[in-house]
């Protein structure tokens, strides 16, 4: 297992940042079920086979735009 930041949100792909590398990943559908959704600036953990198994807990939320983790402003 993996864990990694995500970066990019494109059509249900996520791109993962872990040390450096780009991994282009697909959430799990129980987080659906669960009401989860990953956001830009999530932290998580994929499998071997880039698959998002596991959210870890965000330090913050915002709505619009739709990202969490905001520790600084542009």
């Amino acid at each position: 297992m993996k864990k990694g930041l995500i970066i990019k949100s494109i059509s249900g792909e996520y791109h993962i940042n872990i040390s450096g590398e780009i991994y282009i990943c697909k959430p799990r559908g129980v987080f659906r079920y669960e009401g989860k959704t990953p956001k830009v600036g999530d932290v998580v953990e994929i499998d071997d086979n880039s698959i998002i198994t596991k959210l870890y807990q965000r330090k913050n939320d915002l709505v619009r735009p739709f990202v969490s983790n905001v520790d600084k402003a542009f």
